[in-house]
């Protein structure tokens, strides 16, 4: 009779859709097949970056994180794209000397227009540049469907904003899209016999138009079993790895505090990912009360698998999040920059913006860009 109960109250609302028990697309492989390594994924195509000898054009820091950071500072981790005139990464030979920081360092609450910003201070430290990879990537979209985006997020921005992620990526690339939240309640129905914590709404394709489809599905019912949803997603790139898959992306968007948290199963994500080579990305919309999101946690899922984290304080902002995160998943070389940064004086417990500009030098020219990174810190330490 259970199972019967989300039909039932649905009945009266036109707009209500809800699919067959294992919550797998229509017509499409099972969850089971995918996880087993069985799904419909096809090694996607691309080309590895091309460096070029050219002087710089552009620069852009579509991302950053941060580690260790207290009340007296701590360490940024950012992205770097130095680019020519023809788009191409500018990377060999490419050294921690090739940058310089502005005057302008500030640090102020995120999402908050009447705090006073502090001044900082700014070191520039390592520079971290990865191996070219030789083919397009492979992504799984999760989306947080919990009941709380009715209200963080009434106008689905979270929806427009993944559509367009999906635009800006690369022709080459696959998709799978997942959400969680559904599986709480009354909808556990829609949960696929195979993921513990999340619906399975589309296996790998290159089709964009399929892969908005799918993302227009998204929700807003439940809980947030966000530890849960990215185990089951990384069983996903699990899968794709048993047919050939070398470089994978989960993105993650939530809302929401997680509400199956625990140290051991962020270690065993994260040993998982690693294992096959997964990068977890995170887009988190969170108001300026620092129990909203915990970004800390975020953060280190992504800096541990060299992934980036973002956080947002209005729904109206995702669409550019979407889109820095994006660039990153787009790019096929990683190049971070890590930046030691000192506040003038001390910082209360909160979630800050550290906001500045960096400068790159290559071949005789010069470009600038600004930089904003979201950190928290706890209890003053």
């Amino acid at each position: 009779m259970r199972n019967l109960l989300p039909l039932l109250l649905c009945l009266p609302l036109a707009a209500c859709e809800f699919e067959s028990e294992g919550g797998d697309t229509d017509g499409g492989i099972s969850a089971c097949n995918a996880i087993k390594g069985q799904g419909t994924w096809t090694s996607p195509t691309g080309s590895a970056a091309a460096n070029s000898s050219a002087a710089l054009a552009t620069l852009s820091v579509p991302a950053g994180l941060s580690t260790n950071f207290t009340s007296d500072g701590g360490t940024l981790k950012l992205t770097v794209h130095p680019l020519d005139a023809d788009g191409h990464l500018l990377y060999t030979g490419l050294q921690a000397s090739n940058f310089t920081l502005g005057d302008a360092l500030t640090i102020g609450k995120m999402g908050s227009l009447t705090t006073s910003t502090i001044s900082a201070t700014g070191t520039i430290g390592e520079l971290e540049t990865g191996e070219a990879k030789g083919e397009g990537r492979s992504v799984v979209l999760l989306f947080d469907s919990s009941g709380s985006n009715g209200s963080t997020d009434p106008d689905r921005m979270r929806v427009s904003a993944g559509k367009e992620f999906v635009e800006r990526m690369s022709s080459g690339t696959t998709f799978a899209v997942m959400d969680f939240g559904v599986a709480d309640g009354w909808f556990s129905s829609v949960v696929s016999s195979c993921f513990d914590d999340s619906r399975f709404l589309l296996d790998f394709t290159t089709d964009k138009v399929a892969v908005q489809a799918a993302i227009n599905r998204v929700t807003a019912s439940g809980g947030t079993p966000l530890y849960g949803a990215l185990d089951d997603a990384v069983g996903l790139v699990e899968g794709i790895t048993k047919q050939g898959a070398t470089n994978a992306d989960v993105v993650l968007f939530t809302d929401g505090q997680a509400g199956d948290y625990s140290a051991d199963t962020s270690r065993s994500i994260i040993s998982r990912a690693k294992a096959v080579h997964a990068r977890l990305h995170s887009i988190a919309l969170s108001s300026e009360k620092a129990d909203a999101v915990d970004i800390r946690h975020l953060q280190h899922l992504s800096n541990e698998t060299g992934g980036v984290s973002v956080t947002v304080a209005e729904a109206s902002d995702l669409l550019d999040e979407f889109g820095q995160v994006a660039d990153v998943t787009n790019s096929e070389l990683d190049i971070n920059l890590q930046v030691q940064i000192q506040p003038a004086t001390p910082l209360a417990a909160g979630i800050y913006t550290v906001r500045g500009s960096l400068s790159a030098t290559i071949n005789d020219a010069t470009a600038t860009a600004p930089f904003a990174v979201n950190v928290e810190v706890v209890d003053g330490k």
